[in-house]
């Protein structure tokens, strides 16, 4: 087995496979940094701000371990820092499983959704791979990084930087392609700030690629009463696709404050959230609900996800 383990074969497969993965996961993620960071809040591990920043960070951190692994540059470095991320991950999906979070893991993004078990099973096996390449560097072959055991002396350093520079260059190539090949999102005609109460239920509908209604209501309210089998048709008619939350005008001010709420009813379509922690509005309707515009705009926002 120690024989297998250290064959330069099998380190070459698994620094390309474990690189391609990485490389895979954060092109994913960066057509939709929002969503990603909606995902990672929505796990409930970490506080928001904490929870942005690793939104934020991953992806681009994933991307410079991937071309690193698959260039073989710095490869120690990379394989260390594959095992900082893969336990991120591990911790992510073993809480999922304990705490019976719905959803897929955000992974791959929407490109490859990955159930929380399937996700614990590919990142045990990139765990196993980075400590694999991490105590067998001196085995490695078919890399840049081996070049420079063929330079003179100081050419080394000169080197260190154009392997350093390869890298860069890639990722930002790459980067700016992911986020260009961003799919176009239904239209947003306004953003909205969502206080706390509310904000973690909106988080983990986008999570889970479904846009959310949210509908302001007073009891008292004849139009509300009018809107209401509306609103329950669309509910039936969009399950498992939309989430609705209704929100008692009277009992919850703060939201009514931050959301620019006058009347009753008034009626949001959210989509998602922008870079400044905002939610984007695709639809808004103050007042009187048209059935056939509610629906529509559902549509579309179903479609966008």
């Amino acid at each position: 087995m120690k024989t297998i383990l250290k064959n330069r074969w099998l380190i070459f497969t698994l620094r390309l496979i474990l690189g391609v993965i990485f490389v895979a996961a954060s092109i994913s993620k960066i057509q939709d940094i929002s969503k990603f960071i909606s995902t990672v809040t929505s796990y409930g591990i970490l506080p928001h701000v904490l929870a942005d920043i690793y939104g934020y960070v991953a992806p681009w951190l994933e991307l410079i371990v991937g071309f690193a692994l698959i260039l073989g540059v710095f490869i120690r470095i990379s394989a260390g820092l594959s095992i900082l991320l893969t336990l991120s991950f591990m911790v992510a999906s073993s809480y999922a499983l304990v705490n019976t979070v719905e959803g897929s893991c955000g992974c791959f993004g929407t490109f490859l959704p990955l159930s929380h078990t399937a996700s614990l099973a590919i990142d045990v096996f990139m765990l196993l791979a980075s400590f694999i390449l991490v105590f067998n560097k001196e085995k490695e072959f078919f890399s840049i990084g081996k070049l420079t055991e063929r330079l003179p002396g100081k050419s080394k350093v000169l080197f260190t930087v154009y392997k350093f520079a390869s890298v860069v260059l890639l990722v930002i190539i790459i980067g700016l392609i992911s986020l260009n090949l961003k799919s176009p999102p239904a239209e947003t005609v306004e953003t909205v700030a969502i206080p706390t109460s509310l904000s973690n239920d909106v988080d983990n509908s986008l999570a889970k690629n479904r846009p959310v209604l949210m509908e302001f209501y007073a009891v008292d309210c004849h139009a509300c009463e009018e809107a209401e089998p509306i609103i329950n048709d669309l509910e039936k008619q969009y399950a498992g696709k939309v989430t609705f939350i209704r929100v008692d005008y009277y009992q919850n001010s703060p939201a009514v404050s931050d959301m620019n709420v006058m009347m009753t009813p008034t009626v949001f379509v959210i989509i998602g959230k922008n870079t400044e922690g905002k939610y984007n509005v695709s639809c808004r309707f103050d007042g009187i609900i048209e059935p056939v515009s509610l629906e529509t705009c559902l549509e579309k926002a179903v479609e966008s996800q």
